[in-house]
């Protein structure tokens, strides 16, 4: 039922892999395990997401970095370029984390030009927007919480990527 599950989920989703997990909290963790993260990493995301993201962070002992949001909700992305140009720790930025919320996506075509500019990862936390981005990061992640657009009975998630080394470490 979980095989079959992933698979109808990745060609919903149009990628090539969803692997389930406990939770969209997990979906994050991982995700940043095998990105690579690790102590004192400089992470870039927004405060305007549920507590997990900055949690699935701080579990690895990295260090969030905020940006603010713009008018429709998502992540600015000048305020991104500014970190990842002027931040004293800007060599120690490895990652940015778009939050897409309530079904508003960030300007991921944006996110990713900086991201390749500065050879960083990027994974999306789309646990609040399934269905509505397109998965141009590394990862994304899902939460299946119940009260979400895909609610299960208890707490679940997936990752979804189309990085088939990504996806055999997970």
């Amino acid at each position: 039922d979980v095989e079959i599950f992933e698979k109808r989920l990745a060609e919903y989703l149009g990628v090539q892999y969803v692997v389930s997990v406990g939770s969209g909290t997990d979906a994050l963790s991982l995700s940043l395990k095998v990105a690579g993260i690790k102590f004192g990493d400089r992470i870039i995301t927004t405060g305007h997401t549920f507590w997990a993201t900055i949690e699935a962070i701080r579990h690895l002992k990295a260090i969030p970095l905020f940006v603010d949001i713009t008018d429709n909700g998502t992540m600015d992305v000048e305020q991104i370029e500014h970190l990842l140009e002027h931040s004293l720790d800007k060599d120690k930025i490895t990652a940015i984390i778009p939050v897409h919320i309530a079904g508003n996506v960030c300007e991921m075509d944006k996110i990713m030009e900086l991201a390749n500019y500065y050879d960083i990862k990027v994974i999306e936390d789309s646990a609040q927007a399934l269905g509505a981005s397109l998965l141009k990061g590394l990862t994304a992640c899902y939460s299946f919480y119940p009260a979400k657009i895909l609610g299960a009975y208890g707490d679940a998630g997936a990752i979804a990527t189309n990085d088939k080394s990504i996806y055999e470490k997970l």
